[in-house]
């Protein structure tokens, strides 16, 4: 480990893959920094004889994507032994891939991207290394586990960030799955659906883990009335008066939040 001449830890470090580059090497994170900000992926055509363009960019997936986000940031290594420790630096994380966090400045967040050490000087005392990341454009602010008791049907509200993500399920029995007038029926297993995708929009699952089961009060007993005002899932909470419950009946939900 470098020594940083009895420097107390700065608020604001940065972790690489775990690894935090103050304990480890003693670098110290400067102020000249850029998160950067992904640029946006558009995409027009022109109109023959026609005033302006067609904007296309949200035709295919109904939001605009992304590219990559470009970030830089600046090391001071305050030791003498400036060139043994920097060399160890590059040889860990010049050309590689990482999760990393820049603590102090965004906290919640896990960025993912590719480093490479783009410059560096060295003094008497001290020297200086500059990083360039190549990365994602979105970073994972949070997971979201819910456990549903599903039996008989019931009603989850889901809300993940900018970036569009599939929700897993973790069923332990044949389980239906329903969202935006489309179903499918899960087997025992973790699954994610091709058509079942959430973001910063709130959504309704409706979750049921006992679909080959029938309530057991009578159609008759709800009333007409009632029938004709309610959803099918209203009329599936309706048709029991105490549901199927029990560990091998709970559905278990997770999904990333990342925003930009």
């Amino acid at each position: 480990m470098a020594v940083a001449y009895g420097l107390r830890k700065p608020r604001q470090h940065l972790v690489i893959g775990g690894v935090d580059v103050f304990d480890e090497y003693g670098a110290v994170m400067t102020d000249g920094y850029d998160l950067g900000s992904p640029e946006p992926k558009t995409y027009t055509v022109d109109v023959p004889g026609g005033n302006g363009y067609v904007d296309l960019t949200d035709a295919l997936t109904g939001d605009c994507v992304y590219g990559a986000r470009e970030q830089t940031f600046e090391l001071l290594f305050p030791t003498a032994g400036f060139w043994p420790t920097y060399r160890r630096f590059k040889a860990a994380f010049h050309g590689r891939a990482f999760d990393y966090q820049v603590l102090g400045i965004d906290g919640e967040g896990t960025y993912h991207g590719r480093f490479s050490v783009a410059e560096h000087y060295a003094r008497a005392t001290y020297g200086v290394v500059k990083l360039k990341v190549e990365a994602e454009p979105f970073r994972l602010v949070g997971v979201v586990l819910e456990t549903v008791a599903a039996g008989g049907g019931a009603e989850l509200r889901v809300q993940a960030g900018r970036c569009p993500v599939k929700p897993v399920f973790h069923t332990r029995r044949a389980t239906a799955v329903s969202m935006d007038g489309r179903t499918a029926e899960l087997p025992a297993g973790n699954w994610s659906l091709d058509w079942l995708w959430i973001g910063d929009v709130p959504n309704v699952v409706f979750i049921d883990s006992a679909p080959d089961q029938y309530g057991n009060v009578t159609i008759s007993k709800i009333g007409n009335t009632v029938m004709s005002n309610v959803a099918a899932r209203r009329v599936c909470d309706l048709s029991w008066d105490k549901k199927p419950s029990g560990q091998a009946y709970d559905v278990q939900v997770t999904y990333d939040v990342k925003e930009l």
